[in-house]
């Protein structure tokens, strides 16, 4: 990399507050899923709870992904952003009251995840955009990077302070460490200079039709359509296995809730370790290739970590996860400002929230096969899926890489 871009980047306060956010926002979803699942385990024995939980915090980004992108081109995303991390300060500090009393039950969390999903199915299309935008062309794969090496830096920080803080604290306090760092992305963003090209609105666009020509666009280009298919097929695959990672350490690793934050916390260690190595040195023709095989490295860590009874093991198949996903997060980041046009740069990203979206569908997937087969069979089975509905994505589409 550019030492000259570094300094640029590091320079532009706006893109400061924006990098920022985006690491508290990951963080705080990291810990947030750490500690809702050991809770509702501990409290009900059921993997079908944790899988109901986790689903009503993906499911928005079905229904609104794509609809946040269109949404972006003619709303402030200064203000879009503002609103929804003040209702999250609002709710985490609602949830974190009903804890500390003891009046908490699943439903109110459920609620607060559902809050959760809507608000973070605007970092694509609003944040990640306003953050390419400062960037400019020259400097948005650098931009991208470090945004990615910060929001996988806080999934080392995010799980482990989530482990620790239901082993010591209990839920309440997860909730009041979430409403602090909502109510930073809040300032941060209130803070952030607007751009000139933020407060143009497409007065004379439609907003079906430019959802629709999105759509269209992606499946005329070969290279975003095999893209676009990667995060599905992760999303429906590969990041279902998560929900049942603080299970399956219970179960079959029996291990307690601090172990618990050190392992997840590893996977993000080495998601860091591959978002530097490709910010760092990574080559611009390659990108491709770092996202493709970066999701297959993601699959066969999922697979044996599936199979694993050990807990050191685990923890050196969560890194070998972390690496492939570092290449997966940095480069989804960074492809569509390579591969989109400027104008259609939005609707791209909006896109990107919609297969995102099929989280839902794959945490239901994993959950179903959790009830029927067990919580390691539940994920190797996904995985083992996954890998193989990559390797024929790329047999079908070369242009996949």
């Amino acid at each position: 990399m550019d030492k000259n871009t570094l300094k640029s980047l590091f320079r532009d306060k706006n893109f400061i507050k924006l990098w920022s956010v985006g690491a508290a926002a990951m963080g705080n979803q990291w810990l947030e899923m750490l500690a809702i699942t050991v809770f509702i385990y501990n409290a009900t024995q059921s993997p079908l709870a944790v899988t109901i939980a986790n689903f009503a915090r993906a499911v928005p980004m079905i229904f609104l992904g794509g609809f946040t992108g269109v949404i972006s081109d003619y709303f402030s995303k200064k203000k879009i952003l503002t609103i929804a991390y003040g209702i999250l300060v609002l709710s985490s500090l609602l949830l974190a009251g009903l804890s500390y009393f003891n009046l908490i039950e699943i439903w109110h969390i459920i609620i607060g995840m559902t809050l959760t999903g809507i608000v973070f199915s605007t970092d694509f299309p609003v944040r990640r955009n306003m953050l390419g935008d400062m960037a400019g062309t020259d400097r948005v794969g650098s931009a991208m990077g470090f945004d990615s090496i910060a929001r996988n830096g806080t999934r080392i920080l995010g799980p482990f302070l989530g482990g620790t803080v239901m082993e010591f604290s209990g839920l309440h306090g997860a909730y009041l460490i979430l409403s602090f760092f909502y109510a930073f992305n809040m300032y941060q963003i209130f803070k952030v200079d607007e751009l000139n090209n933020d407060k143009e609105n497409l007065i004379y666009s439609n907003y079906f039709r430019d959802l629709i020509n999105g759509i269209n666009y992606a499946r005329k280009d070969s290279s975003i359509l095999g893209f676009l298919l990667i995060t599905v097929i992760m999303n429906l695959f590969a990041f279902p296995y998560m929900i049942m990672v603080p299970v399956i350490a219970q179960n079959q690793l029996d291990i307690s809730p601090l172990l618990i934050g050190i392992l997840v916390s590893t996977d993000g260690l080495g998601a860091v370790a591959g978002a530097i190595f490709i910010s760092l040195i990574g080559k611009a023709k390659l990108y491709k290739s770092y996202y493709f095989f970066g999701s297959c490295i993601v699959m066969v860590g999922i697979c044996l970590f599936g199979f694993s009874n050990y807990y050191i093991l685990s923890i050196l198949i969560m890194f070998l996860t972390g690496l492939g996903m570092g290449g997966f997060t940095t480069m989804q980041g960074t492809l569509p400002f390579i591969l989109a046009p400027k104008e259609m740069r939005a609707r791209v990203l909006g896109l990107i929230s919609v297969g995102i979206g099929m989280n839902p569908i794959g945490i239901l997937l994993v959950g179903f096969l959790a009830v029927k087969f067990g919580p390691s069979y539940s994920i190797i089975i996904c995985s083992i899926i996954g890998l193989s509905t990559l390797i024929g994505l790329f047999l079908i589409n070369k242009k996949t890489l």
